[in-house]
Parts: structure tokens; sequence; C-alpha cells
């Protein structure tokens, strides 16, 4: 996971504010009982976990972040590529649809043309007497 060193540093941070709120306790006064002791550790334990907890959740709400984001790039990727053959082939069948008619139509007028030739070749009555 990416994000170990970052909590191993964070974690190190707090222990060593801990250890530095120790210190600071210890020499103000000295242990004049296990439950004054005891209350100080509950308080620092208290206040690492609520540390730990929030750098893990922190790590694993990024972690997750991370996995979703790449889940669904993954599958907006597959998506689009979907879309994109559609699309694409919606455009095609067009574009043929069009040059076809196209091609149909240039067809229609050369045989036209042709028939028409075939007329005037048939009915030589207008040509020079050279070219009948």
């Amino acid at each position: 996971m990416t994000q170990a060193p970052r909590l191993d540093r964070l974690r190190a941070f707090v222990g060593r504010v801990a250890s530095l709120v120790d210190e600071a306790s210890l020499a103000g006064e000295a242990p004049h009982c296990e439950a004054h002791n005891e209350a100080h550790n509950k308080a620092r334990n208290k206040t690492n976990n609520k540390a730990n907890n929030e750098a893990n959740n922190e790590a694993n709400n990024e972690a997750n972040n991370e996995a979703n984001n790449k889940a669904n790039n993954k599958a907006n990727k597959k998506a689009n590529k979907k879309a994109n053959k559609k699309a694409n082939k919606k455009a095609n069948k067009k574009a043929n649809k069009k040059a076809n008619k196209k091609a149909n139509n240039k067809a229609h007028r050369l045989e036209a043309s042709a028939v028409a030739l075939r007329e005037l070749v048939t009915h030589d009555d207008w040509l020079p007497d050279a070219f009948a």
C-alpha cells in the first residue's frame, strides 16, 4: 500500500508527542499514586488510539478512493468504447447509405445517357451520309 510509510511516520510522531507529554507531566509532579498514573496512561492511550484511528481511516479512505477511481475509470473506458463503437457503426451506415444513393443516382444517369445514345444510333436518319 502506498500510504504505509506516511502512516508509520504519523504513528512515530504521535508516539514522540506522547513521550513528551509523559515527561512534562512527570517533571511537574512526582507519581504519588498508582491511580494517578493509570489515569494518565488511559488518557494517553485514548489520544494515541484516536490519532491512530484517524490516520488509519485517512489511509484507508485514500486507498479506497484510489481503488474506486481505478475501477470507475476501467468501467468508463469500457462503456465509452462500446458507445463509440455503436456511434461509429451508425455513422458508417449513414455514410454508406448516402454513398450508395449517390452511386445509384450516377449509375441511373449513365444508364439513361446510354439508352439515349442507343436510340440515336439506331435511328440513323439524322446522321450525315458519311457516318451512316
